[in-house]
């Protein structure tokens, strides 16, 4: 990880965004319980990142294992940490699979920080398939969504190869927000890293199954009247405001 943020920091990067438990490895993928990582060498693999974070002068959004007191099981986390090397906020993942529920506990809130002139909202992987989520960040005036993933297996979920793609360039667009989706590279993974425009468009990929990172830059100036009416529109829809949204299509 050291290095990917050194290779990042010379490509002009500001801010460096790492897949879902990057640091500690993934429930069933890697671990057979997260409860027995070594708590030790985690606080002193923190330490060394967010330090690495306040050497290099960039923001770092980074994948963890969460451990907190009166809860048995972890949570799996997203952790962003500012230029000095301090944790701004942490998001603890609230859509948990069937087989993460074994593994860690339920996050029950949002994460927003800002990062220069953006307002940035946290999340992890399973949280794409809810739009709740992603329209609770645009009420809360979010400009960026970091999802950070372990999007990967075999044929059992093969179909996810394209509906995860879809979803995240669905999210974007119908919320009029930038995205930068984090995926593993390890193989078979059913997504490439990219990071997509308001409008759905895909700004930039990072390479499939192998090592890599996808560099892009974000724009608030930059904007198009119909993803403004976009925005203007889902926001009346959250607060129920939308003209007839609750009035039935049909009848008996």
């Amino acid at each position: 990880m050291s290095r990917w943020i050194e290779r990042a920091v010379r490509a002009g990067a500001e801010l460096v965004h790492f897949p879902e438990t990057a640091l500690t490895g993934y429930h069933r993928a890697h671990l057979k319980d997260p409860r027995r990582i070594d708590r030790e060498k985690l606080a002193l693999f923190d330490s060394h990142l967010r330090r690495k974070a306040a050497i290099c002068g960039i923001w770092l959004a980074y994948g963890s294992t969460h451990f907190e007191a009166g809860h048995d099981l972890p949570f799996n986390c997203l952790y962003l940490v500012n230029p000095s090397g301090e944790e701004v906020c942490r998001y603890d993942k609230i859509f948990l699979t069937d087989t993460d529920l074994e593994a860690y506990t339920p996050g029950n809130r949002i994460a927003i920080a800002r990062v220069k002139d953006f307002r940035v909202g946290l999340t992890i992987c399973f949280d794409m398939r809810f739009p709740e989520l992603f329209r609770s960040y645009l009420a809360a005036g979010v400009d960026l969504i970091l999802i950070s993933s372990y999007q990967a297996g075999g044929e059992r979920a093969a179909h996810m190869r394209i509906v995860a793609p879809a979803n995240l360039i669905t999210r974007a667009a119908e919320n009029g927000i930038y995205l930068s989706a984090s995926n593993t590279s390890q193989a078979p993974s059913w997504h490439e890293s990219l990071v997509v425009k308001f409008n759905g468009r895909p700004l930039a990929q990072a390479r499939r199954h192998r090592p890599s990172m996808a560099l892009a830059t974000l724009d608030l100036d930059d904007h198009e009247p119909f993803t403004d009416f976009i925005r203007e529109t889902a926001q009346k829809t959250r607060w129920g405001k939308y003209p007839g949204l609750d009035l039935p299509l049909c009848s008996d």
